[in-house]
């Protein structure tokens, strides 16, 4: 294990457990800065997920590390990192892009989203003061049966489908959790042929995870994940959209999501849905709301958040050496003669430019010349400043550029 790397202004390393913070200057987590909590009270069991920002590139991201009752497990820690590194292989528009996962010799596992603003389903409605309107779990609805439906095709279980594990975006929902019920009950898939299971050492935070009303009946009963496992728990995530209420019965239903979400939680597996088909009827309403159409206080509680922490912030040390770097535009007199300084509209003389796809440099008004090389083309190329006093050339484009007395300085 690499050694740990000391941040001098809180005395902190990059292996400690992060503490939480609701505010910038939040503590680091491997390469990130911790900016806010997105947890809402009682709906953070299966992780922890935060704002935070990559100190390397100054891009706000979502990361997700694991609940407290298992940061000490060494056995979750290493689950909750191969089901992270896992997750990068979920397809589909709506999975949550994953950017980052923790180095295997980090001790604290975590991984990165690129989904920024975001807010978990709680605290969606907890913006929105209760329950979503129909059309909009039904547009969610959709848009997560389509991702599972991919899912499947592709050989993958979710398994990890939960309240908290689906943000909402300006652009669409965001699906994240992938594999956080196998981190925590250490079952892993049956084999092809049938085999059994095989089960890792259980501790107290596979237990925990089982009184979550996500979980299908089969899981609780020790099966391992299975696809119609994600429909049940895709299910129970609609319920909870809908009523606002963990644990619900089919008949606290809106009567227009009543049969498919009934349908999902059926407790016989056979009895449930395809993805597919449960996609195509949660779209066969007249006019079907867009996934990226929210209520207006969600889409408040989402500019509110954009505004508090911007998306990407250059880091201060790249900004102090590109700074540095730049050059001053000097005075320039003014040229008699034939020929004028080539101009480009927008940029100023002595300021810095890429020509013709080639490297920066500093481009400065040429000298006057007492006529260009006979037979030559005007000068139409920014290329001419950066090329040495030579004869005709053409730059990149194809667009003849000569002037024999400029050079480049």
């Amino acid at each position: 294990m690499e050694p740990p790397i000391l941040d001098r202004r809180t005395g902190r390393t990059d292996h400690d457990t992060p503490r939480r913070a609701d505010h910038d200057g939040g503590q680091g987590v491997g390469p990130y800065r911790i900016l806010a909590t997105l947890d809402v009270p009682g709906h953070a069991d299966d992780a922890r997920r935060c704002l935070a920002r990559d100190t390397r590139t100054g891009r706000t991201v979502v990361l997700a590390l694991p609940p407290a009752a298992s940061a000490d497990d060494a056995g979750y820690r290493v689950r909750f990192r191969a089901e992270a590194e896992n997750s990068r292989r979920l397809p589909g528009p709506w999975a949550a892009p994953v950017v980052d996962v923790a180095p295997p010799e980090a001790e604290l596992p975590w991984v990165a989203h690129d989904c920024f603003p975001a807010l978990t389903l709680p605290a969606a409605l907890a913006a929105h003061g209760g329950p979503l309107p129909e059309d909009t779990v039904r547009a969610l609805g959709a848009a997560l049966a389509e991702t599972l439906a991919v899912a499947h095709a592709n050989g993958l279980v979710h398994a990890g489908i939960s309240p908290q594990a689906v943000l909402l975006t300006r652009e669409g929902p965001r699906l994240t959790g992938y594999g956080l019920v196998r981190a925590a009950t250490g079952i892993r898939p049956a084999t092809p042929h049938g085999g059994r299971p095989a089960t890792s050492h259980l501790s107290h935070p596979a237990t925990a995870h089982r009184d979550q009303p996500a979980l299908p009946p089969e899981q609780r009963a020790g099966e391992p994940p299975r696809p119609y496992g994600d429909v049940y728990a895709l299910g129970a995530v609609l319920a909870y959209a809908a009523t606002g209420r963990k644990d619900t019965g089919p008949a606290a239903l809106p009567p227009g999501l009543r049969e498919p979400i009934a349908a999902c939680l059926s407790p016989d597996p056979a009895h449930r849905p395809q993805p597919d088909t449960l996609a195509r009827e949660f779209r066969s309403t007249p006019a079907p709301a867009t996934p990226g159409r929210v209520p207006d206080a969600v889409e408040a509680a989402l500019a509110e958040q954009a505004a508090h922490h911007p998306a990407e912030i250059p880091p201060p040390d790249v900004t102090e050496a590109a700074a540095a770097r730049l050059p001053r535009a000097a005075a320039v007199p003014a040229l008699r003669g034939r020929h004028r300084p080539h101009r480009r509209r927008g940029l100023a003389l002595g300021s810095a430019e890429r020509p013709c796809g080639g490297p920066w440099r500093t481009i400065r008004p040429p000298r006057p010349s007492p006529s260009p090389c006979a037979g030559s083309p005007p000068l139409r190329c920014g290329a001419a400043a950066s090329r040495p006093r030579s004869t005709a050339r053409h730059c990149s484009g194809g667009t003849a550029t000569c002037f024999c007395r400029v050079r480049a300085r």
